[in-house]
């Protein structure tokens, strides 16, 4: 029988006295073939006081059975049940579960190394003012987890941009041009979620890059420059072939988001109209992208377009398609 909220309480009162609670969640989907390797990399975690927050969402394996068996011996591990709705759903269920003053998520087949949480929960205390604390991530793949690479195609280009000491706007600015870390990098404050809310359920993925975007808004960014802390994403062959127009339908999503937001927190600004601007123009390569998928001539989508993004958006699309289809017959 897994150990309940009460002895559980106990357990962190008597063992974990004025140390600040870090909450890990981990939704998983069908991925008992990963989630105790990434609950043992938890574990072996040099900071001890954490929850670690396991939302099953819906899975057919035997994912709950050997998460309540581990959770038996450790009382820091909770399960929690759900049916299927999906990623940001899950790791929304994990906030709402969540005790900590800190939250870290973590994907079910993900690792951190054992110093992250320690030299993050540092990184806080050295700077007061900071609302998220990330750090570098390696891939690797289920063949070799030694061999690790700086980005998700399995090479050593480095991706992850370093904000520090950066004023709100420069924030905004690199992450409107991209994603900046991917999700199991950072260390979050309570603060930040309470502010920022939930992930977008509708984003099938970027969910997190809209997540990241929201909190730079109100929150500092700080990079932790340490080679012993660093997140691991495990690469899977779909995963290296991810389904373009999904990223790009997404984007689209995301970056109609984006103006939503900037409009909301900059818009008598210079600088929000320099953002919004500068946002627009990233626009025309999803747009044209699907313009390009759905064939130059399809009225239907162009009207669809049209209605959403505007006529001058979709004529700066359409002829950034026409030339990105030029070049690709040349080539």
């Amino acid at each position: 029988m897994a150990i309940g909220p009460i002895q559980r309480k106990l357990f962190y009162s008597h063992t974990m006295v004025a140390k600040a609670l870090v909450s890990i969640i981990i939704p998983s989907y069908n991925y008992a073939n990963f989630i105790i390797e990434t609950l043992t990399s938890i574990r072996g975690q040099k900071y001890e006081h954490w929850e670690a927050i396991v939302v099953d969402d819906g899975s057919t394996d035997n994912t709950e059975a050997l998460v309540l068996e581990l959770a038996k011996v450790d009382a820091r591990i909770i399960y929690v049940y759900q049916e299927n709705k999906g990623l940001s759903a899950a790791r929304n269920t994990g906030i709402k579960k969540a005790s900590g003053d800190y939250i870290q998520f973590l994907d079910a087949d993900d690792l951190i190394s054992e110093d992250k949480i320690q030299l993050q929960l540092d990184h806080f205390a050295a700077d007061k003012n900071l609302g998220i604390s990330y750090c570098n991530t390696y891939y690797f793949t289920n063949n070799n987890i030694q061999e690790r690479y700086r980005s998700l195609d399995l090479t050593q280009q480095e991706w992850i941009i370093r904000l520090n000491d950066r004023p709100t706007t420069e924030q905004l600015w690199e992450l409107v041009n991209r994603n900046i870390m991917p999700v199991n990098s950072p260390l979050v404050k309570r603060e930040v979620v309470k502010k920022v809310g939930d992930f977008n359920t509708e984003l099938t993925s970027l969910e997190d890059w809209e997540y990241w975007f929201k909190s730079a808004m109100y929150f500092k960014f700080g990079y932790l420059d340490n080679e012993r802390a660093y997140g691991m994403v495990r690469v899977h062959h779909t995963s290296m072939s991810k389904d373009l127009k999904k990223m790009y339908l997404n984007e689209i999503v995301v970056r109609s988001l984006f103006q939503i937001y900037i409009d909301d927190a900059m818009s008598d600004s210079e600088e929000g109209r320099k953002l919004k601007k500068e946002n627009m123009r990233l626009l025309k390569r999803p747009n044209s992208y699907f313009i390009a998928e759905e064939g130059f001539f399809n009225v239907k989508h162009a009207f669809q377009m049209i209605k959403k993004n505007g006529l001058k958006q979709f004529m700066s699309a359409y002829m950034k398609a026409i030339n990105d289809f030029r070049k690709k017959n040349r080539a």
